[in-house]
C-alpha cells in the first residue's frame, strides 16, 4: 500500500492510501480512506485515478482498470466499499500534428500515453469481490 498526499479542495493538504492488484482478470486500484485528512477520496476520485494511471500504472489504459473506494469503518461511512466507473475516459491528445501521428504509426513513440477519466459513477459491489479486494495492499 502506498500513501498518496495531494492538494484537495481549497488547496487543503489531503491524504489517502492506495493499492494496485487484480480482480477478475482486470487491474484493480483500491483507494483507502483510513483517516479523514482534508478532502475525501470520493471528492477527488478522478484526480487520484489519473495520478495512479500516470505513475504506478504508466501506459495502462483506463479501459483495462477497475477502481474502488474503501472507507475505514471507524469513520462510520454510509457505504464502506464502492466501485467507481467513469462515464468518459481515454487518451489525452497532446496536440500532436497529423504528420507526427503518422510517423508514430511507423516508428512508435517510446513515451507512455497519458490518460484521463471523468464523470464518475459509484456502484455497489458484491461481497465476494470485497473479499478479494480486502487482500490488495
Amino acid at each position: 500500500m502506498e500513501t498518496l498526499d495531494f492538494n484537495g479542495f481549497g488547496n487543503t493538504p489531503s491524504s489517502c492510501e492506495y493499492g494496485v492488484g487484480e480482480i477478475d482478470g482486470s487491474v484493480a486500484i483500491v483507494f483507502y480512506q483510513n483517516a479523514l485528512i482534508g478532502t475525501s477520496i470520493t471528492n477527488m476520485i478522478e484526480h487520484l485515478t489519473i495520478y495512479v494511471l500516470a505513475n504506478s500504472l504508466s501506459g495502462t489504459s483506463p479501459e483495462n482498470v477497475r477502481v474502488f473506494e474503501h472507507y475505514n469503518p471507524e469513520l462510520r461511512p454510509i457505504i464502506e466499499w464502492q466501485e467507481v466507473s467513469f462515464g468518459s475516459a481515454g487518451e489525452i491528445d497532446d496536440g500532436k500534428s497529423v504528420i507526427r501521428k503518422l510517423i508514430e504509426l511507423v516508428i512508435p513513440s517510446t513515451e507512455s500515453p497519458r490518460y484521463y477519466v471523468d464523470a464518475p459513477i459509484w456502484n455497489p459491489i458484491a461481497s465476494e469481490e470485497i473479499e478479494v479486494l480486502s487482500q490488495i495492499d
